[in-house]
């Protein structure tokens, strides 16, 4: 009998692994209401529900439609919500915490046999002044769709919230789930801060190998949770939570920790505290000042217990069966970088775009060092692989990924020196591979994400600070290609540290990235599942989940958009783009997000950091990098040319591929 090449593909991994009596095959995964947890519909809020002829908005991934003859009243609030949130909260809150989601995996990715023993995780979720439903929406979709057993706690972050919901409210709420605790920061240290801060405090040794066709093989892998909070509105929120607790294996999860970045909004506050007393495993650290989503996620990784770390924005919510394939990641290789599949949640009628490219694509960056998004079937050498294999990726987007603490320890965390937003993921992805780390995105756990009107406005020059650092740190003579791209010279600060750092870890030069990297793109049940999957044979990784968008009107989630067909990308501004998107060159970066890509240069792009000064015509002021560049060397970390060489998959122009002369 002959076999076509696909088929014997199959049939040798099914044959390899059939006697593997540690698998297990997976349960149906509809929701899975762990907690017992509340909808947090307000009865003001079913007052307007009825008042609209409103029955279960948002369920069952539909958009919410409303009726032609709206009051003026309620034109007012949704206006006013949509004012100071961007995006529609008014109607946010009349979405229960723990609606359910189409479940838009293939039939493979549903019917894959787990081994019993998975990773467990720390999530960080780093938070600051996030609507509250939808934040608490993040927090319920993460106990919702994760198995308890791999959740080693959920560690959220405060960011200095000045929101009262994200003070008392919220540390009574989290009282109520167990593994969920919070680090405040009362100073901004922004997201990145925030992430780091998750890190250094997770307790799992993941901070949120694939086998036959319907096995995937690991060991028992705990994970912290961590969601970086700020302001976010709060049935947002709480969707976020009450999702992760309804489809994420209680078994997994060590925590789920909050960072509150300075909210100043009263329900994440006394609120908030209260009503994460009811919920499992979730804890809050709030940071007084801001400190941005950089350095509230390294907050929550300092606080996380979890051996893995799984961040997570706010403002999500997670899709069934999320966690278990990334857990699985880890069982044989801890150094692994994995993330989700994200599609958009509508901002008008909260639909979540399932059913779309987004699944074709994966993050790629360019010159600018911006990352953006590329279908990898498009990808020069492509080669058709089952759709539920991991996906080599360049970055990973910070909406949700995993990778294991020691790792990210070892790197150095999110580079200290950031601005308050921007350029971190591209980063993340660049010293992964570069310090014998891998990259993947996990098609088999899916995230809908909602993109708000306003996030990033303000911070145009910490983009650019921080690409530029990027570019000093990581792409050696290649730099010169990010200052072209950006047509400045930017200020990148003192980046000794991270380059020392840098040598330290070993870390290949950026040539390598050019010249080994596969040509091709390999095409690789639960949201979590498939990133801790990535880390049971190396940890050395740092995956994320796919992204989809939720309408900011209708909370329908935009499975099904073009973010199943991209990847996320760089440019030499080191910029993070999704490369079958939209050119977002033209943006108008702030002075975090510069510092932060400045920074980011220095570090990581070698003697490659002067076409990132080229590209962006700044000359940042980056501060002090020498203990990242002692971390960069402690780990052994590749340079940036093997970086090019062996993971960057976009084409670029011959002169770049050799270090450029001075």
């Amino acid at each position: 009998m002959a076999f076509d090449v696909d088929t014997n593909y199959h049939l040798s991994r099914a044959l390899k692994y059939t006697n593997n009596l540690s698998l297990i095959k997976q349960e149906p995964l509809e929701q899975r209401n762990y907690y017992d947890l509340e909808d947090g519909i307000t009865d003001e809020a079913r007052r307007y529900m009825k008042e609209l002829g409103l029955v279960n908005p948002g369920g069952n991934s539909e958009p919410i439609i409303l009726p032609q003859n709206i009051s003026l009243e309620i034109r007012k609030l949704m206006n006013q919500s949509i004012e100071e949130f961007g995006f529609n909260a008014f109607l946010s809150n009349m979405i229960s915490l723990n609606r359910n989601f189409t479940d838009i995996r293939s039939d493979i990715c549903k019917n894959k046999v787990y081994n019993k023993n998975l990773p467990k995780c720390s999530i960080i979720i780093v938070v600051h002044n996030e609507d509250w439903m939808l934040f608490m929406r993040t927090i319920h979709s993460v106990l919702l769709r994760s198995p308890p057993e791999l959740i080693e706690e959920i560690l959220i972050i405060d960011d200095a919230s000045d929101k009262d919901w994200l003070h008392k409210r919220l540390d009574e709420y989290i009282k109520k789930i167990p593994k969920v605790r919070i680090i405040r920061s009362f100073v901004r240290i922004g997201i990145i801060g925030a992430r780091n801060l998750g890190s250094l405090n997770a307790i799992g040794p993941i901070l949120v190998k694939t086998l036959p066709m319907l096995e995937v093989t690991f060991v028992k892998i705990k994970c912290s949770i961590i969601i970086v909070v700020h302001n976010e509105d709060w049935m947002l929120f709480m969707r976020t939570i009450h999702s992760v607790l309804l489809r994420s294996p209680p078994e997994l999860i060590e925590e789920i920790l909050i960072i509150d970045d300075a909210s100043d909004k009263e329900w994440l506050h006394k609120r908030l505290d209260e009503y994460i007393k009811k919920l499992p495993k979730v804890r809050i650290i709030r940071s007084f000042v801001r400190i941005g989503i950089i350095g509230a996620r390294n907050l929550g990784s300092l606080n996380a217990i979890g051996p893995i770390l799984v961040s997570l924005d706010s403002h999500v919510e997670v899709g069934p069966g999320w966690l278990e394939p990334l857990l699985d990641r880890f069982v044989d290789n801890k150094k692994r970088l994995v993330c989700t599949k994200l599609t958009g949640i509508n901002k008008e009628t909260f639909k979540p775009g399932f059913g779309s490219s987004a699944a074709n694509s994966i993050n790629a960056m360019n010159w600018r060092l911006d990352m953006n998004w590329i279908n990898h079937k498009d990808v020069q050498g492509y080669v058709p692989r089952p759709d539920f294999d991991p996906i080599k990726s360049v970055s990973t987007p910070g909406a949700g990924h995993a990778i294991a603490k020691d790792f990210f320890m070892d790197l150095g965390l999110n580079d200290p020196e950031y601005g308050m937003w921007g350029g971190e993921d591209v980063e993340l992805g660049l010293k992964v591979w570069l310090c014998g780390g891998e990259v993947e995105q996990i098609p088999c756990s899916w995230i809908a994400h909602m993109y708000k009107s306003h996030t990033y406005k303000t911070y145009g020059k910490s983009y650019r600070w921080n690409t530029g650092r990027m570019a000093e740190i990581w792409l050696d003579d290649y730099k010169r290609y990010y200052y072209r791209a950006t047509k400045t010279t930017p200020d990148f600060g003192n980046i000794t540290a991270r380059l020392e750092l840098k040598k330290k870890n070993n870390c290949k030069p950026f040539k390598w990235f050019l010249d080994n990297l596969d040509s091709h793109v390999e095409v690789g049940p639960g949201w979590l599942e498939p990133l801790l999957d990535r880390f049971v044979d190396n940890k050395k990784r740092l995956v994320c989940t796919k992204l989809t968008n939720i309408n900011k009107e209708t909370f329908k989630p935009g499975f099904g958009s073009n973010a199943a067909s991209s990847i996320t990308a760089m440019n030499w501004r080191l910029d993070m783009n999704w490369i079958n998107h939209k050119d977002v060159q033209g943006y108008t970066y702030g002075k975090s997000y510069r510092w932060n890509t400045g920074r980011m240069a220095e570090i990581w792009l070698d003697d490659y950091k002067r076409y990132y000064y080229r590209a962006t015509k700044t000359t940042p002021d980056f501060g002090n990098i020498t203990a990242r560049l002692e971390l960069k060397k402690k780990n052994n970390c590749k340079p940036f040319k093997w970086f090019l060489d062996n993971v960057y998959n976009i084409p670029i122009p011959d002169e770049i591929k050799d270090p450029p002369t001075p």
